[in-house]
């Protein structure tokens, strides 16, 4: 097996654990409403980083999206949909932002953690009404739910977020250099170095 594709099957135990730990465990640690979403600060960070290959950032998406699909009251796809798209947007922009700083990073991970907040409630709403009128099921609640959010909660819920992946965005900095210092850089983005240190 490549390292091409081993980097893409160790994505599957990786956000099956982050998933796990912001649902069962994360889930109590609530900031005025707001809570820790790890799969959405691993999305970031993995298309804000790059790659040569573009495909690894939308399988991403699709992969974190999907493991939050099996796990959410929301219709499926609602999640699948959100970060795939979120991740083509980042690769699309990210261009115009220097990587190595920080400021450009939560500039990003701002527009990103509301695209998401935002487009994942409407897809929601629009698919569980779809679905009512069709199938007679209802996701009334559970939508409702996730879409009543005020300014304080949306704020509070990027702050709490944003402390934590730039954590994550100086710790993967910190590689990125160490790796490029040692000279065993390999081809294949923020993943590939990533891949290399486990």
């Amino acid at each position: 097996m490549t390292m091409f594709k081993k980097k893409y099957l160790i994505l599957i135990p990786i956000f099956y654990l982050l998933v796990i730990l912001q649902e069962s465990f994360l889930i109590h640690f609530k900031v005025f409403g707001a809570a820790l979403n790890l799969v959405l600060i691993a999305v970031v960070l993995v298309n804000f980083f790059g790659s040569d290959k573009k495909s690894f950032g939308i399988f991403t998406g699709i992969l974190g999206g999907l493991i939050l699909d099996l796990s959410s009251v929301f219709p499926f796809g609602t999640f699948i949909v959100t970060l795939a798209i979120l991740s083509f947007l980042i690769q699309k922009t990210v261009s115009f932002f220097q990587k190595s700083n920080l400021l450009s990073f939560s500039a990003v991970f701002l527009f990103s953690f509301c695209f998401y907040r935002l487009f994942s409630s409407l897809l929601a709403a629009g698919i569980g009404f779809c679905l009512q009128m069709w199938m007679g099921a209802s996701f009334g609640g559970s939508v409702v739910s996730f879409l009543n959010f005020g300014p304080k909660t949306l704020g509070w819920g990027f702050v709490y977020n944003i402390i934590f992946a730039a954590v994550a965005f100086l710790v993967l900095q910190k590689i990125h250099r160490k790796t490029y210092r040692n000279g065993s850089f390999s081809q294949g983005g923020i993943e590939g170095r990533i891949y290399a240190h486990l």
